[in-house]
């Protein structure tokens, strides 16, 4: 998952629920502004909405280096009984 950065600015960044036991149980995307405290570092490796759709395209046709990787951490891992 990436971080993508949007046309107003913000970012949307990937955040995932785990269950108690640590089990991923989904993952979304946040939207975040510049005034939270973890902006500065996830707006580095943003990409922006075409950036992202073009590694989309390209990972549609075949080119391995297109990937879908997660890029950053987490924003947050939310455990839920």
């Amino acid at each position: 998952m990436y971080v993508i950065r949007l046309p107003n600015g913000n970012l949307l960044v990937p955040e995932s629920v785990a269950s108690d036991g640590g089990g991923l149980m989904a993952d979304a995307y946040v939207e975040i502004g510049p005034e939270d405290a973890e902006y500065e570092r996830l707006a580095e490796q943003a990409l922006t909405e075409q950036e992202f759709d073009e590694r989309r395209r390209r990972w549609r046709e075949g080119d391995p280096s297109a990937a879908f990787e997660r890029t950053v951490p987490t924003r947050h891992v939310r455990a839920v009984p």
